[in-house]
C-alpha cells in the first residue's frame, strides 16, 4: 500500500484550476489533472465548488471586452468620418 501525502491546495489555487478546467480548449480534464498533480474529479468537485465565481468572473471580462470593442468602433467611426471628408474634397 503506497502511502501519498496529502497536499492542501489554497482557495486561489482551487479557482485557477477550475477556470483552466473551464477553458481547457483541446485538453482532457485527465491531462489538466495529471499537469496540476490533483485527480480529476477533484478539478470537477473545485469547478462545481467554483461556479458562481467562474460565471462572475466570465461576464466580467465580457463587460470589459464589449467596452473596449465599442471605444474601438467609436474610433473607427471618427476615422472613417475623417476619410470620407477627404475623399469629398477631392
Amino acid at each position: 500500500m503506497s502511502t501519498r501525502k496529502r497536499r492542501h491546495h489554497g482557495e486561489r489555487y482551487k479557482i485557477q484550476a477550475a477556470q483552466l478546467l473551464a477553458s481547457r480548449g483541446e485538453k482532457t480534464a485527465k491531462e489538466i489533472a495529471n499537469q496540476l498533480g490533483v485527480t480529476t474529479s477533484q478539478l470537477y468537485v473545485w469547478r462545481k465548488r467554483y461556479a458562481d465565481q467562474l460565471q462572475e468572473s466570465s461576464r466580467l471580462l465580457e463587460d470589459i471586452n464589449i467596452t473596449m470593442l465599442r471605444s474601438r468602433v467609436r474610433e473607427l467611426e471618427h476615422e472613417n468620418a475623417k476619410l470620407k471628408l477627404l475623399v469629398n474634397l477631392d
